[in-house]
């Protein structure tokens, strides 16, 4: 398996712990945002292919109870087609109502593309990415008020990135609905870590380490990871590879 670097833990030996994908990770659970009232631009859809399910809501109230469920009145799942999306028309005997009858039939644009990440401490973590302005934000599922603006045209702030990643080669593909994090490393020079660390030692970004097995920093000895905007100890930046015997 392929490691990154995420925390590094102090005592008489220091054992550097690492979690996460070394090479570009693909995001595939993406589900649309689409304006869909040309009347009243805070009326949203949420489209969610991956569980099959059509809500509607108010800009910007997005709990479960600001949500109406609507997919059961359309007589088909709407369809996605390259940053665009489709509506069926109702199905027979549907009410048409939370703006159902409004999207029947009709096709929208994809502005907005919230894609999930990862499940950390705090919550699920989702990516909100919007085209028309290359902006990206992070934060937490059902909490608006946790997104922050991670990426912002070429402007990149992965200070305010609550799972610690690097934002620098954000990609959206708006064929596929997927969202890609990291750059391929595999052509980078390559380092051996030793399995014990006794003085300082920096892993600059422009070399591939790797990790054969466990790797100790002694007492008193620092291992530094270094971050475009200063060095930091044992946070994301530096590229870091390993793996063990028992492939887990």
């Amino acid at each position: 398996m392929f490691f990154r670097p995420k925390s590094l833990a102090s005592s008489i030996a220091a054992v550097c712990a690492l979690t996460g994908s070394l090479y570009a990770t693909d995001y595939t659970n993406t589900s649309f945002y689409v304006a869909y009232d040309s009347s009243d631009a805070t009326q949203y859809a949420l489209v969610m292919p991956s569980v099959a399910k059509v809500y509607t809501h108010k800009a910007g109230q997005i709990q479960a109870s600001d949500l109406t469920q609507v997919d059961d009145q359309f007589s088909s799942f709407p369809t996605y087609n390259n940053g665009e999306l489709c509506f069926p028309a109702l199905k027979s005997g549907a009410t048409g109502n939370a703006g159902a009858s409004i999207m029947a039939g009709n096709c929208y644009d994809v502005n907005f593309y919230y894609t999930q990440k990862e499940i950390i401490t705090e919550g699920a973590a989702f990516m909100l990415y919007y085209d028309t302005s290359d902006r990206v934000y992070e934060g937490l599922a059902g909490n608006p008020g946790s997104f922050e603006v991670v990426k912002d045209g070429t402007t990149i702030n992965n200070a305010d990135s609550i799972t610690d990643d690097d934002y620098t080669n954000y990609g959206f593909d708006h064929a596929t609905g997927t969202a890609t994090l990291g750059d391929d490393t595999a052509s980078m020079p390559q380092q051996t870590l030793p399995s014990s660390i006794a003085n300082d030692m920096t892993l600059t970004k422009d070399t591939l380490w790797l990790m054969d097995g466990l790797v100790v920093v002694e007492s008193g000895a620092t291992l530094i990871y270094f971050n475009e905007s200063s060095d930091r100890r044992c946070r994301t930046g530096s590229r870091t590879m390993g793996w063990s015997n028992d492939h887990r």
